[in-house]
């Protein structure tokens, strides 16, 4: 199976590289002036690594690993986590802090770049960035890194298959099991079935909440944004970005996004994402919008009734080419070292990043407690306890699945008008014929600020 991982990262990083060296147009032409990161070992020492965590699930894997880094070299590793949807705004506040600025963050791609760019190193000649399986890891300016990737991820419609099964035994069911469900016309008439037999069921809505708050509503301002994208993109030829947007597939959008909102625990969608998450380990709820990294929330709930076995994956099926639907993958995780940090604490970041991806506690750490898939070939092949990475390895061979378009965004202003607008379309404050039109002409504006 985890020879597929490898093959998966192989493949995502070929549909990554058209976006390596995409910024603003000014940006393309300019050559990148940043200083090569600073690697000494007897400097490191007496560094500290100071790490701003872009992914609250995996804040305590972090930490153990830091703490498994201090023990080992001596070196002290401070990581903190921003809070959902909050990772710019609080990077801006860090960066102003010169006691306080982390040696090691997160770049969300070339845009990230473009608005990090004053702060990032060169780490072209590090060790690590010469393992990566492919370019596309890699965030470039000119034929300079300044940003390589983390991890390789997934996403789509999880789902409890134990609930799934329950369900197909009932009287008129519409399918005989998960696999029947192959189009969106058929997934809308399996949760209004379901909907009708939540009691029998004991569930109390077929999908987790919709959660709308600012800072839980990236599954749907980012995430399911992918798929309008992609499909745009796909259809136009679209090969890096655009200066106007026409959100040719906002149909393909609405249609899972009312999915959500007619059968999701509605009273609850001012909770958290790893609320959400509780309410699938739970059974409250048969799936759930969410990626390879939900799996931890999912099993380390008290009173978790998913198994391994019965968790997965259904592909985006949203009206739009149902019948080459996938799950959605990639990465929008770029480690950067600081700058503007002094030598001992860049020498101390290099130590700890090259510790984490080739040592062998480092490495199982990666594997076991982060689950990531790493996009460095000194990872062997080995099987995932996290069944969801193993079915984005196996779609990804079987090339079922849409690579990640949502790194060309514009800006987090435009997610966060996005985001604000679906809230109000949910709620009924606005209608949808205002939020396509809100898409594109915000789109144009912050395009136009980065090209200038």
């Amino acid at each position: 199976m985890m020879k597929k991982v490898l093959a998966l990262a192989l493949s995502l990083a070929m549909v990554l590289t058209m976006f390596a060296a995409c910024g603003s147009k000014k940006e393309d032409e300019k050559k990148a002036t940043a200083k090569p990161v600073v690697n000494d070992e007897e400097a490191a020492k007496n560094g500290e690594v100071r790490m701003l965590n872009f992914k609250p699930e995996q804040d305590d894997a972090f930490k153990e690993a830091a703490e498994a880094f201090t023990k080992e070299t001596g070196i002290k590793v401070k990581v903190e986590t921003a809070a959902n949807n909050e990772y710019e705004s609080t990077l801006k506040t860090k960066m102003a802090s010169k006691d306080d600025m982390p040696s090691l963050f997160t770049i969300n791609g070339p845009m990230g770049y473009n608005a990090w760019k004053e702060y990032c190193s060169d780490i072209t000649e590090l060790d690590l960035v010469k393992k990566v399986t492919d370019q596309g890891y890699l965030v470039k300016n000119g034929d300079k890194v300044f940003g390589v990737a983390n991890c390789v991820e997934g996403y789509g419609i999880i789902y409890n298959n134990g609930i799934i099964k329950k369900y197909c035994e009932t009287e008129g069911a519409v399918i005989t099991s998960v696999d029947d469900i192959k189009d969106f016309e058929t997934l809308k008439k399996v949760c209004a079935d379901m909907d009708a037999k939540k009691a029998a069921l004991g569930i109390d809505a077929v999908f987790a909440s919709t959660t709308l708050e600012h800072s839980d509503d990236w599954r749907w301002k980012t995430h399911l944004n992918n798929i309008p994208l992609f499909y745009e993109f796909k259809e136009d030829g679209v090969t890096g970005t655009v200066d106007e947007i026409k959100f040719s597939k906002n149909g393909a959008f609405k249609n899972l996004f009312d999915l959500y909102l007619a059968y999701d625990i509605k009273e609850e969608r001012d909770k958290s994402t790893d609320d959400a998450m509780v309410q699938l380990a739970k059974g409250r709820c048969v799936f759930a919008q969410n990626g390879t990294w939900a799996w931890g929330t999912i099993s380390g709930t008290d009173g978790n009734v998913v198994k391994a076995e019965d968790c997965g994956f259904l592909p985006f099926f949203c009206g739009e080419d149902d019948a080459n639907a996938g799950i959605c993958a990639g990465t929008e995780n770029f480690f950067a070292i600081n700058a503007k940090v002094s030598e001992a604490d860049q020498s101390a970041t290099v130590q700890f990043l090259t510790w984490l991806y080739t040592s062998e506690k480092g490495m199982d750490l990666v594997k076991n407690k982060l689950q990531f898939i790493a996009p460095f070939n000194n990872f062997k092949a080995e099987t995932s306890p996290n069944p969801l990475i193993n079915q984005l390895a196996a779609d990804s061979a079987a090339g079922k699945v849409i690579p990640w378009k949502f790194q060309v965004i514009p800006s987090e202003a435009w997610k966060d008008t996005f985001g604000a607008n679906l809230k109000a379309y949910a709620e009924g404050s606005m209608s949808w014929d205002e939020v396509v039109e809100s898409y594109k002409t915000e789109w144009a504006d912050q395009m136009a600020l980065l090209n200038k």
